[in-house]
């Protein structure tokens, strides 16, 4: 009997894996789209501005990449979490939601700190500069519109202090008109969302009237709300000139995050997690080299494939292949390694299933051979025993028996029929 060990068998055997796993690649692990969309918000602000950089990335491997315009992070994250709505990927500020409100979204990675800035007059505070929102909490304070994710952080800060935003001394307003008012001594405060590079807030740091809140009570918040970090920051390290801050003051800030739905293609993950590590690894103001990307204080289930890259880098195979080709041998050995772990002990017990299912095979002929030669000695009909003697006859032929044992088989076979020959010269 042939060996099912033998190279032919195991080509065969291994054939049959890759062509399983190229089944399940194709129904579970589809070739990546060729157009997304991602979430910003207005143009002319930073989400806006890496989204066109990612589009920029992403064009050079063959995917279009749509940049949404949004009024901000609360918009985003209700079009990525609408299935209808075409959005893939959003850019949001962590700490807007969380995975208990929106559970079929992933967080990727943090991109970058948008420091919560309370700037204020110091001639408000006679007494005494603040060290917390406590202190401030009676004054005019100017906060974001409705609907941004500035006015959400607020919110939630003032409520961690016992006050709701709805009170009469607080004014909504955009940034502009908050900073306006605040120079002109209409309010006392403004709460501002902004990376320290932003042109807007640079602004407001060169204004030398202005200060900084330094908040001394800053990890009770973190304690409060997981999404923030807090963040020192330098004596003079916002804006030479005017040595702000002009000593060093603590803030707490949410992180710009990357955002992703249940229906995101796998393999574009790497793709984006490795372009990003590209566009975010200089240091800013507020933050050493290397600190992005990383998934701290994140808003979400960081999502496994961007955990490992975060972990671990991008891949072999991703950083030496096409992204196409990396891409399909990626998934093809994620479904290889299972696949053989499932059919390689299974590969140990064939030989012996083999090996009964063809005796078997030959047990049934010589079966088939005692029924014909028990017809033949109660006087069947001759013409019918020859006909299946010859069928048997074939069908050992035509087997994949070894040589000695087919010949045997049809030795035993010319002996049931030399008796039916005699039986034909008795009759």
């Amino acid at each position: 009997m042939k060996e099912l060990g033998s190279p032919k068998k195991l080509i065969a055997f291994i054939l049959f894996i890759i062509v399983s796993a190229s089944l399940i690649l194709h129904f579970y692990f589809p070739t990546p789209p060729k157009n997304i969309v991602i979430a910003t918000g207005g143009e002319g602000g930073a989400y806006y501005a890496l989204g066109l950089e990612i589009q920029r990335q992403l064009a050079d491997v063959g995917i279009k990449v749509e940049v949404k315009k949004t009024k901000g992070s609360i918009e985003n994250l209700a079009l990525l979490n609408d299935p209808t709505s075409g959005v893939d990927i959003a850019i949001v500020q962590s700490g807007i939601s969380n995975a208990k409100k929106m559970p079929k979204l992933e967080s990727l990675t943090g991109l970058f700190y948008e420091p919560v800035w309370v700037a204020y007059q110091p001639k408000s505070f006679p007494k005494g500069l603040p060290e917390s929102i406590a202190e401030m909490k009676s004054k005019k304070i100017g906060i974001a519109q409705e609907g941004s994710g500035t006015r959400r952080i607020s919110d939630q800060i003032f409520e961690l202090n016992g006050v709701s935003t709805k009170e009469s001394n607080f004014f909504a307003g955009d940034p502009q008109t908050l900073f306006e008012k605040l120079m002109a001594n209409e309010i006392d405060a403004a709460i501002f969302v902004y990376k320290a590079e932003a042109p807007f807030i640079q602004s407001v740091f060169r204004d030398k009237d202005i200060k900084f809140l330094s908040f001394g009570d800053a990890y009770g918040y973190v304690q409060a709300m997981p999404s923030l970090a807090v963040i020192t920051i330098p004596r003079g390290v916002l804006d030479i000139p005017t040595d702000t801050p002009e000593k060093e003051i603590r803030v707490i800030s949410p992180v710009a995050e990357l955002v992703i739905n249940d229906k995101f293609h796998p393999a574009l993950t790497s793709l984006i997690m490795r372009e990003i590590n590209a566009t975010l690894n200089d240091p800013t103001i507020v933050a050493t080299e290397k600190t992005f990307p990383n998934i701290n204080h994140l808003s979400f289930k960081v999502n496994n494939d961007s955990a490992d890259f975060i972990k671990n880098g991008p891949s072999v195979v991703d950083q030496y292949l096409p992204f196409w080709v990396a891409v399909w041998f990626d998934r093809l050995i994620r479904v290889l390694l299972p696949l053989a772990a499932i059919f390689l002990p299974l590969y140990k017990f064939l030989p012996e299933a083999y090996e009964y299912f063809e005796k078997q095979k030959k047990a049934n002929i010589y079966i088939d051979l005692r029924r014909l030669e028990r017809e033949l000695s109660q006087n069947g009909d001759r013409d019918h025993i020859l006909t299946h003697l010859n069928l048997i006859e074939n069908k050992v032929i035509q087997s994949n028996f070894e040589a000695e044992e087919i010949f045997d088989m049809r030795s035993h076979i010319d002996l049931v029929r030399e008796k039916l020959t005699r039986h034909l010269y008795t009759a």
